[in-house]
């Protein structure tokens, strides 16, 4: 069935490509008889669709592994500017707290004039 298929669409395409009378000389030629440099024509281009499947999974598996890559990159990035957030929300309280006290008062007996009346 899938030969079948693609017999037919090779045909279709071969007839597309060629004049009308070169057509005609490929339909009068039985399907079978092939020459030796169209079978090889025919193993190298499957050879070279086969590579470029083996090698389009590769990259589809490739980007996908990058993808999620780059999420879990994006999740841990968004988690550490949380956690810096909070940070400096700490750090702006505790400078609002040392600037908001008054700093202790240290007496000095020599300055001190109250004492000494």
């Amino acid at each position: 069935m899938i030969k079948e298929s693609m017999t037919i669409q090779g045909l279709h395409v071969i007839s597309l490509a060629l004049t009308p009378i070169e057509g005609w000389e490929v339909a009068r030629r039985p399907l079978n008889t092939a020459s030796a440099a169209e079978v090889r024509l025919m193993v190298t281009l499957t050879v070279f669709a086969v590579v470029v499947l083996i090698i389009s999974f590769i990259l589809l598996f490739w980007a996908r592994a990058k993808y999620r890559q780059i999420a879990t990159l994006t999740a841990t990035n968004e988690k550490l500017r949380q956690e810096i957030a909070e940070l400096k929300r700490g750090q702006v309280e505790a400078l609002e707290n040392i600037s908001d006290a008054e700093p202790p008062r240290k007496e000095i007996p020599a300055l001190n004039l109250q004492a000494r009346n």
